[in-house]
């Protein structure tokens, strides 16, 4: 049983659907727990192409939407800049619409493509963590036309990967919850093998990326669902006023790298980050332990995460997760740094006083072991 705690867009599933073995996962954001589900199923060509040219007709509407007007989704929101043609969206929201309250697999295939047409008709582009505005966007907006330009690209594909690829997903699902919560309730098999990419330290709320698509596939309906959903998330960001941690023993490195970051809070650009540092190693703690708890004796735990630097201090999180491990039931076998990264402007001071060299970053894979040998602390589970 392969399982991945933070299933992201859903492709250790996939490939685990494709190499015919079991796996499992979660996914706290429920656009991105969709698009995993909606990557796993099949269905036959000609039924989704029948649904798919009854929604395009449905498509075909200049209804007005009440998000059209909401924050900064088009010009009739009134604001300076704007994500979306207005007459783009509409034709995108008249075909969810259709689709909606259809549970078959054609359906979650053809509100994905809607999805991504739509965004494929956005004024901006993501750009690792954020979106930028398209360089003269105004004069370059897309028309209803290339909506269904798009929407008719994405069915193609979509057809064409049916058509070529007996994927047999049975075994492999993926379930919307927040892992630091549900795993301990967790029915399956014991895992052989849990491989995973967390949130990396970098005060980034990697939901607010996919807003758009949050809010266009009707996953979040308002500012408050979508803070609910950000306090659902690890706590490697400051965005909300999450819950302060209790834990603070994590080891040496994660005392060392605390310590000084402390000494420099009053030139960090937020003062929470020494306590969202701590909040993300509890979190990370959290997960160690429920994950061992699990796994069978010859479990492996691959995790890619990134180092992160703050006010020119260096946070080595692939260091403190395999220090951490020890004592949550797993055995260090290799840290292997796969690329290194540049850090980012708000990862360190320039001018003035206090003036930083960029430090640069290192992405890794911590791979550990189970203990055969070990057994929760009374005080762990307690």
């Amino acid at each position: 049983m392969i399982f991945d705690p933070f299933s992201g867009s859903g492709t250790v599933c996939l490939s685990a659907a494709q190499g015919g073995f079991k796996a499992k996962a979660v996914e706290v954001n429920p656009f991105l727990a969709f698009l995993g589900q909606t990557k796993l199923v099949s269905c036959k060509d000609e039924s989704l192409k029948k649904l798919y040219e009854a929604t395009k007709l449905a498509s075909d509407s200049d209804a007005v939407t009440l998000l059209e007007s909401f924050s900064t989704f088009t010009s009739k929101s009134g604001k300076e800049k704007w994500l979306f043609p207005f007459k783009a969206l509409r034709a995108g929201l008249a075909g969810l619409s259709f689709v909606e309250g259809l549970d078959t697999p054609e359906a979650k295939l053809v509100k994905l493509a809607l999805i991504g047409a739509t965004m494929d008709c956005c004024n901006a582009y993501k750009d690792g963590k954020c979106l930028r505005y398209k360089r003269n966007w105004r004069e370059s907006e897309a028309s209803r036309a290339d909506f269904f330009d798009y929407f008719d690209g994405r069915i193609r594909m979509m057809r064409d990967d049916l058509r070529s690829d007996n994927l047999d997903s049975k075994q492999c699902s993926i379930t919307r919850g927040d892992s630091r919560k549900i795993l301990g309730d967790m029915v399956s098999d014991p895992f052989g093998l849990i491989l995973t990419s967390p949130p990396y330290l970098n005060s980034f709320d990697y939901s607010d990326i996919y807003r758009p698509e949050l809010f266009i596939g009707g996953f979040v309906n308002s500012h408050e669902d979508l803070t609910n959903l950000r306090l659902q998330t690890v706590r490697s960001h400051v965005q909300v006023k999450w819950k302060a941690p209790d834990q603070s023993e994590f080891g040496l490195l994660y005392s060392k790298a605390l310590a000084c970051l402390i000494e420099q809070k009053s030139v960090l650009w937020d003062r929470r980050i020494p306590l969202m540092v701590q909040a993300y190693f509890e979190d990370m703690s959290t997960l160690l332990t429920e994950a061992r708890d699990k796994s069978s004796h010859s479990c492996q735990f691959w995790i890619v995460v990134s180092t992160s630097v703050y006010a020119g201090i260096e946070i080595p999180v692939d260091l403190i997760l395999a220090e951490m491990a020890a004592s949550k039931g797993w055995i260090l076998k290799q840290v292997s740094v796969v690329r290194k990264l540049r850090s980012s402007s708000q990862h360190t001071l320039r001018g003035g006083a206090n003036s930083y060299e960029p430090v640069q970053l290192r992405e890794s894979v911590v791979i550990l072991e189970a203990d055969p040998k070990w057994r929760r602390s009374r005080r762990e589970m307690l």
